[in-house]
C-alpha cells in the first residue's frame, strides 16, 4: 500500500492474522513502553472479518521488509478527548530488538503521516511517548512532530498510571529536515 525505501506498509491479510496474534501475545517482546492489552485470535479474527482492520476513523497497517516479513506495526484511531478535538492519534511498534535501530520506525510514521495528510480531512496528528522511552521520542522529531508538553499520569502501563510526552504535527507545519544519517 506504502512503499518506502527499507519498508512497506500494507494492509492485514487473512493469513496474517495468526502470526500478528502471535506477536501481539508475546508480551516480553513489546519491552517497556508498549500496552499490554492482548486481543484474541477469535476477536482479532472477527475484527477482520468485519473490516480488515481498516476503517475511515483507524485502522491497522504491518510494517513488513522487502521480503514481506512483519517486523511491526503501525496504526493510527480517532483521537477522543473533546468532542471538538480533530486530531488522530499515531502509535507504532516493533516485533523484535533485532528491527530497532534500522530507521524502520521513522520511515513508517513518514509514510502515515503523509498518507493521513494526503488522504483525511484532518490538521493535526498527534502520538504519545512513555518518558522514558527516548527512541520513541527520537522518531517523532525525525519525522517533523513537535514536543507539546507531559501527560501525567495519562498512560495505564503495567497497572498504574504514567506520564507520557505529547507529540503532534500540524498539516500546515514545515516537513522535516532529512537527518544526516538518511
Amino acid at each position: 500500500m506504502l512503499n518506502g525505501s527499507r519498508i512497506r506498509l500494507r494492509m492485514i491479510r487473512r493469513d496474517d492474522l495468526e502470526e500478528l496474534y502471535e506477536h501481539n501475545a508475546d508480551l516480553e517482546a513489546r519491552g517497556d513502553h508498549y500496552p499490554l492489552d492482548v486481543t484474541s485470535l477469535s476477536e482479532l479474527t472477527r475484527e477482520w472479518e468485519r473490516h480488515g482492520l481498516w476503517e475511515d476513523e483507524e485502522g491497522t497497517l504491518l510494517i513488513v521488509d522487502s521480503d514481506d516479513r512483519m517486523v511491526g506495526l503501525i496504526l493510527f484511531f480517532r483521537r477522543v478527548t473533546y468532542h471538538h478535538w480533530d486530531a488522530y492519534e499515531i502509535a507504532y511498534r516493533l516485533f523484535g530488538a533485532q528491527y530497532h535501530g534500522r530507521g524502520y520506525t521513522t520511515e513508517a510514521l513518514g509514510l502515515l503521516t503523509d498518507y493521513l495528510f494526503a488522504s483525511k480531512r484532518v490538521d493535526r496528528l498527534e502520538l504519545v511517548a512513555m518518558t522514558g522511552n527516548p527512541a520513541s521520542m527520537r522518531v517523532a522529531e525525525k519525522c517533523g512532530y513537535r514536543h507539546e508538553g507531559t501527560a501525567r499520569g495519562a498512560f495505564l502501563h503495567h497497572g498504574r498510571g504514567v506520564d507520557v510526552e505529547v507529540y503532534a504535527r500540524l498539516r500546515d507545519d514545515p516537513p522535516p529536515r532529512p537527518s544526516p544519517d538518511g
